[in-house]
């Protein structure tokens, strides 16, 4: 229920309403931790400590139900929006456990998951992700659409292009699927190195031409967050496409590094493909 919780609906809406799409809404309660009943009634006696864990689960039971309808107010509520910007199949669920294992679980059947940059909690900061970003994106198989505080529809992507497997999937991703098929893309090699990769941006760029894309390229020198940045700042672009971080066994948290730090200063939404 946060600031960003209306633009994540209009740009489902938006979404949707090119390629036919089925919306899922989820909210996702997160378990409490409960104190140990027996630190807080070992010292008593047991007709007491009988009365009091009675009333620690009347208490938990209370607490639940008002998190559940919560929840299901927040789900009706985005509904509500969705169904003032047009005609979808909306189905809403509520969900108790973890969300990143909830997400998971859940979006095999998904084309692209969509979430707010930040949730309720840091959606008033203007340099931190969201408590949950990094999980959400590590958990997910899927393309994951990163949504700003202003919508706008898309009409000119900016693709981070450095050859590699994941700029390549962003390539099939924005070929692949009608609502990003009228849109005009411009590649962007942005290095310290100046390395050459003109064989796989000639490929992309014959790709997305047969797909009916417009396709622009742009050289950039320099460190790739600023630079890409920079672009985005300077020219009127709709969305920031880049290679997502991708899982790893060794604990890697993001912050600090260009994806984490692109998603943190633009003011575009960005598609994160792995």
């Amino acid at each position: 229920d946060s600031k960003y919780s209306d633009i994540v609906c209009q740009y489902a809406a938006w979404l949707a309403s090119k390629n036919k799409s089925k919306i899922k809404l989820y909210h996702i309660i997160e378990k409490k931790n409960e104190e140990q009943k027996k630190d807080l009634s070992g010292a008593i006696n047991l007709g007491a400590r009988t009365s009091l864990l009675e009333n620690l689960s009347e208490s938990g039971a209370s607490a639940s139900r008002t998190r559940h309808s919560e929840g299901w107010a927040i789900l009706e509520k985005a509904h509500k929006t969705l169904k003032s910007i047009g005609t979808f199949v909306v189905e809403p669920r509520l969900r108790t456990g973890d969300v990143a294992d909830a997400l998971s679980r859940k979006e095999e059947a998904a084309d692209v998951v969509l979430i707010g940059k930040r949730g309720e909690v840091k959606q008033d900061s203007q340099s931190r992700l969201g408590l949950n970003f990094e999980r959400i994106v590590r958990a997910s198989k899927k393309p994951i659409f990163v949504a700003n505080r202003n919508f706008r529809q898309i009409k000119n992507i900016l693709v981070g292009f450095d050859g590699s497997p994941a700029t390549r999937r962003i390539i099939d991703f924005i070929s692949g699927y009608e609502f990003l098929s009228s849109t005009e893309v411009t590649l962007a090699q942005a290095n310290r190195a100046k390395t050459i990769i003109d064989d796989p941006i000639a490929d992309a760029e014959k790709q997305l031409n047969a797909s009916g894309v417009r396709v622009k390229k742009v050289e950039l020198s320099g460190d790739p967050k600023v630079e890409l940045a920079k672009l985005i700042s300077d020219q009127n672009f709709d969305l920031l496409a880049i290679g997502a971080y991708g899982h790893s066994k060794v604990r890697s948290f993001i912050l600090g590094s260009t994806t984490s730090q692109l998603i943190q200063t633009v003011k575009v939404p960005v598609l994160l493909i792995r």
